[in-house]
């Protein structure tokens, strides 16, 4: 009887463990898909440059340690990212990484209203140091869903395929805004 109760608690330990580890507290924002070659997205990272007036948003296979985040924020993204390394060698001789640029009209980021376009920066995900650009206006088409934008985080949901390139993606953002040159702010 004491065997038995040992083995059923080494299972449940063992649960334990490997769920723990499995996740470690990451939680999946989607996929881009490029030609059979999947990146799922792990983490991101969104940048708005009023400037230009446009969000930036960084899609990640991996999770970034708080300093690559401010890196990214003062407007390193290239050297934080192209020096990483493989998160998978078996797939991936780089780092491979999506940007998702959404511009706006006039009254910044507030409502899904108040996009105008996207473009899709796929980076060696197929490929290594082979980039492909999926431009699109959201009026065209319906892929934003869930839409919300508070200064400190910006969620939704965006959908899309393109046959040509033979690219597929399905994302639940969650992001972190930095503000451009924000060195201080992290993410928040």
């Amino acid at each position: 009887m004491l065997l038995l109760k040992r083995g059923k608690m080494m299972r449940v330990v063992l649960a334990l463990l490997v769920g723990s580890f499995a996740g470690a507290g990451v939680a999946a924002q989607g996929f881009i898909d490029k030609a059979g070659a999947r990146m799922p997205v792990v983490d991101s990272l969104a940048v708005v440059d009023e400037r230009l007036d446009k969000l930036i948003i960084y899609l990640l296979p991996t999770r970034l340690s708080d300093d690559e985040k401010r890196r990214i924020g003062r407007g390193s993204a290239l050297m934080v990212l192209m020096n990483k390394g493989s998160p998978d060698s078996r797939k991936w001789d780089g780092y491979p990484y999506a940007t998702l640029e959404l511009q706006y009209r006039g009254a910044g980021f507030a409502s899904d209203q108040d996009l105008y376009s996207y473009a899709l920066m796929i980076q060696g995900i197929h490929q290594q140091n082979r980039a492909s650009t999926l431009n699109g206006h959201f009026a065209e088409q319906a892929r934003l869903q869930g839409y919300r934008f508070d200064g400190e985080r910006i969620r939704f949901r965006f959908t899309g395929r393109r046959e040509l390139v033979e690219t597929r993606w399905e994302l639940d953002i969650n992001a972190p805004i930095i503000e451009s040159g924000d060195a201080e702010s992290g993410a928040r």
